[in-house]
């Protein structure tokens, strides 16, 4: 578009509270020798924060960076800032960013770090901005809200609980909501995490704390309870039910799960209903993080430490023709990656990260 500065060299961007350049081609992996010329960008450029928890680039172009001081806007030459602070024009609900996603309206959803009870609706274009009340009954709301979502096609899910069942939501407009389902269960804990992924085939997974994880059905079916013994090396009862640290559907529909206190990868067989272990990825290793670019290719992130930004130790790169590639020459550059978007693994990337 004509409005959008960003042109093909600011693909050649890492994010950090720095801004890198690499390829991550097959061939490059195999050579560990090859030159790689960072640009850095600092709090001294305009970005609001040196931690980046999130990254989107919005249908314009433009590439939008959460952060714990604001949310900030790059056209490929310099920040805008948005925040809380009641001079900013740019004025958003809170600073305190946990994550960005996209509705299917091309707004941009804002979510922030221990506030459950809203969220806001960025337009992109116009800057004006909708706070959307998750506290108030008469918006259609029940329960404690425990995620806030996008499915494949940027409707907002929100996920609730109360001692007496689990609730799914969806986002009309104007602040208001529709039950999807209902699922009527009794609890012991009142305080719970869960989190929720729709399947394109309609169905979804659904992980809680107390209850497991879950195949429930569009209408709210419970249509199996993982146990145990359903996945091929079996989980502990002191540590299952869990919280997964992601559970993914690529572009093949394949579902990857992965409980991060448990070594390897899950992957989901349709054909017997359990998780068995994807032996091509060293299964000895526990894994934090998995993206998917436009292509169809995967990258797993294995990691060492607590927190919500543990130390990269290894990164593999599962392309869409099955061929495994190991990226863990790129670990020399950064230790701890909170976030990124990309096109295409194997061409110039924007990635977010934290330089200890």
């Amino acid at each position: 578009m004509a409005s959008c500065k960003l042109t093909q060299q600011y693909w050649r961007h890492f994010f950090a509270f720095i801004l890198l350049i690499f390829s991550c081609s097959a061939v490059f992996s195999q050579r560990l020798n090859t030159t790689i010329i960072p640009k850095f960008y600092s709090v001294n450029d305009g970005l609001s924060d040196r931690l980046v928890t999130d990254i989107v680039q919005s249908r314009d172009g433009f590439i939008w960076l959460a952060t714990y001081n604001g949310l900030n806007k790059f056209d490929g030459y310099e920040f805008v800032v948005f925040n809380d602070d009641f001079n900013n024009p740019n004025r958003i609900s809170n600073s305190n960013i946990e994550k960005l996603l996209l509705s299917k309206d091309e707004k941009l959803l804002i979510t922030y770090q221990n506030k459950i009870s809203y969220f806001d609706l960025l337009d992109p274009y116009t800057h004006l901005v909708t706070k959307v009340n998750l506290s108030n009954p008469e918006n259609g709301i029940k329960g404690i809200v425990r995620q806030i979502s996008t499915n494949k096609k940027g409707d907002i899910l929100v996920l609730a609980t109360t001692q007496k069942g689990t609730f799914l939501h969806l986002y009309t407009s104007d602040n208001q909501f529709k039950t999807l389902f209902e699922i009527q269960e009794e609890r012991k804990k009142q305080s719970v995490a869960a989190s929720i992924l729709q399947l394109r085939n309609g169905n979804y997974l659904l992980n809680d704390s107390e209850k497991g994880l879950r195949l429930v059905s569009a209408s709210g079916k419970i249509i199996k309870t993982f146990y145990e013994k359903d996945f091929s090396v079996e989980l502990s009862k002191e540590t299952y039910p869990g919280v997964p640290v992601f559970m993914h559907e690529d572009q093949k529909g394949r579902v990857w799960l992965s409980f991060g206190q448990h070594t390897g990868v899950f992957l989901f067989s349709e054909k017997d209903n359990t998780f068995q272990i994807y032996s091509r990825l060293p299964s000895i290793q526990n894994y934090s993080q998995l993206w998917e670019d436009q292509q169809g290719n995967l990258l797993f992130a294995h990691a060492t430490g607590n927190g919500n930004y543990p130390d990269i130790q290894n990164l593999y790169c599962l392309q869409s023709n099955g061929i495994l590639v190991d990226f863990s020459h790129l670990v020399a550059l950064v230790r701890v990656l909170s976030a990124f978007i990309v096109r295409i693994f194997t061409k110039p990337l924007f990635w977010a990260s934290t330089v200890a």
